[in-house]
């Protein structure tokens, strides 16, 4: 049964433990994750991704060990900033002759995109966010190593960004550090990978905290940037350092030797930090040295972040996205405000003079769609009702009585307190606006 074919036997099914299934959410490499929902004690909707493992991966012993890897570690881990477990267990599965059981667990559900995402659609973080986003990020891996545990695979792709923090995702190829776990397996992305992660002789359980610290230090330089430290090598690039080292080209498969440039680089080469501002360069360089002893820790990092003034803990982000929406938020403005006060001039006309007004409907539609509104020509006539005046500009007759005449008098009235409680309002909702984005 292909993954795609699971996928919908699995929502047919409707369930898994006590969550009902939505709709799919993500396909990885180990299981589908969808989007699963029940009904807690109190009557409220409780959300959840449910990771799933599918037939196929079930049937591989290591694809089992990894899956049962990264819920161990996400179940030691307690923090705002990496997704908590909130439920697991094993369901029967039967197809045809073939019956086994399928691993799941269920996590806090993941909402929003990731900062890759962010930063290819909207480019680099303003200081303010990349400050924050440091603060999320070294709080999370300060809470992982505090557990024993390395991510070894920090980078943009792999940090959630939600509207009031950012969250480390994907610990599937993490490490419980001095632990001979199955699970552990040698993952990287050569970008982000610290040097001491291309040696491939090296057991993943023996790599130090410290590959974490480089990890990040390379993506904060993309978010404050919007490129990496060191330029990944092109076809050409390749080719010529593939010349410049024939005994190099001998000594190593030729798939490594792209690891091997790389390293060079990593080792020999200093990052490319133009455009941080000097608090960024400062945080940031330490991480990316060669030496892993001379990075510090995620906790020294987390500490100077929180003495800066620019950080204050517990307040929430404002990712890059919600900053655009406010931007065209901000333009927009005039347009609403307008359009606000043409809708309360409609509403105040056909409640206003005009339910008096012994005209007709032509006449009443052309005011409502006049510039400024059929209530703004409202409170017009009813002034001018008031001040003696018989007819309008137009030529209009107003009224057609006495009583109609002291009526019109006391809409008068309404609509001047309406108009000034209406002047007032903007202007008060104007200034709350003006200090709560300024």
């Amino acid at each position: 049964m292909s993954d795609d074919t699971f996928a919908k036997w699995i929502l047919n099914a409707g369930s898994i433990g006590s969550w009902t299934l939505d709709h799919k959410i993500a396909h990885g490499g180990m299981g589908i994750v969808f989007l699963g929902k029940k009904t807690n004690i109190h009557g409220e909707e409780d959300r959840a991704a449910i990771k799933i493992m599918t037939p196929e991966t079930f049937q591989d012993p290591q694809a089992r060990q990894l899956f049962r890897h990264e819920f161990d570690v996400l179940s030691r881990i307690s923090t705002p900033y990496i997704p908590s477990v909130v439920d697991s267990g094993i369901a029967p599965y039967k197809s045809g002759n073939d019956s086994f059981e399928l691993l799941w667990f269920a996590m806090e559900e993941i909402k929003g995109g990731s900062l890759d995402d962010e930063l290819r659609k909207h480019g680099k973080l303003s200081p303010d966010e990349w400050n924050r986003l440091a603060h999320d990020l070294f709080s999370a891996i300060a809470e992982a190593h505090e557990n024993g545990i390395i991510h070894k695979d920090i980078k943009p792709a792999n940090i959630g960004r939600f509207s009031r923090r950012s969250v480390l995702l994907d610990f599937g190829g993490a490490s419980f550090v001095n632990i001979d776990d199955p699970g552990d397996i040698g993952v990287m992305t050569l970008p982000y990978a610290a040097p001491e992660q291309h040696d491939f002789d090296t057991r993943p359980e023996d790599l130090p905290f410290e590959v974490d610290l480089f990890a990040a230090g390379v993506t904060l330089v993309e978010a404050a940037t919007g490129r990496l430290p060191w330029k990944m090598p092109s076809n050409v690039t390749m080719n010529e350092y593939a010349k410049a080292n024939p005994q190099l080209v001998k000594a190593i498969p030729a798939k490594q030797l792209v690891l091997a440039y790389v390293l060079e680089q990593k080792t020999t080469v200093a990052p490319d930090l133009t455009g941080m501002t000097s608090e960024q360069v400062d945080l940031v360089r330490p991480l990316l040295v060669a030496e892993p002893r001379q990075r510090g820790s995620a906790q020294d990092v987390l500490s100077k972040l929180q003495e800066s003034a620019s950080i204050e803990p517990g307040k929430s982000s404002e990712t890059t996205a919600q900053r655009m929406g406010k931007i065209r938020s901000d333009k927009e403005r005039p347009l609403r405000k307008l359009t606000t006060m043409w809708a309360l001039a409609v509403f105040g006309g056909f409640f206003g003079i005009d339910r008096f007004y012994a005209g007709n409907i032509g006449t009443g539609l052309l005011k409502m769609f006049t510039i400024g509104g059929y209530g703004v020509w409202a409170f017009i006539d009813a002034f001018a009702v008031g001040s003696g005046q018989a007819k309008d500009k137009w030529g209009r007759a107003f009224v057609g009585s006495d009583n109609d005449v002291a009526l019109v008098a006391k809409w008068r009235v309404l609509a001047a307190v309406i108009a000034a409680v209406l002047c007032i309002g903007l202007v008060v909702w104007s200034q709350l606006n003006r200090s709560t984005n300024g």
